[in-house]
């Protein structure tokens, strides 16, 4: 179980991780690239102080794909995993 980063780090390591019983990801950043251009208050100072262009994002996605766990292959099937999230979220876009 892990809450925002280690709910990340949790997702992560169920990707290469065998025999688990279940993972509980609170609030993971699954996409820690769109956290930075699109999160909520939380990554607002960060995000105005790289002022990243477009272009720049764009270079940045074959290198975050790497910690996106959602550009890895499922390991379980679909029918397995169950996602709830909320309508708001002051850290991760929904």
């Amino acid at each position: 179980a892990g809450i925002s980063l280690g709910g990340w780090t949790v997702l992560s390591t169920s990707l290469v991780a065998t025999g688990l019983a279940s993972v509980t990801a609170v609030a993971p950043p699954v996409d820690m690239l769109r956290v930075l251009t699109e999160g909520g208050v939380i990554v607002r100072a960060a995000r105005r102080g790289l002022a990243l262009p477009p272009d720049e994002v764009r270079k940045l996605r074959p290198v975050a794909r790497a910690v996106t766990p959602s550009a890895w292959p499922a390991p379980l099937p679909a029918g397995r995993v169950f996602l709830h999230a909320a309508d708001y979220d002051r850290f991760v876009p929904t």
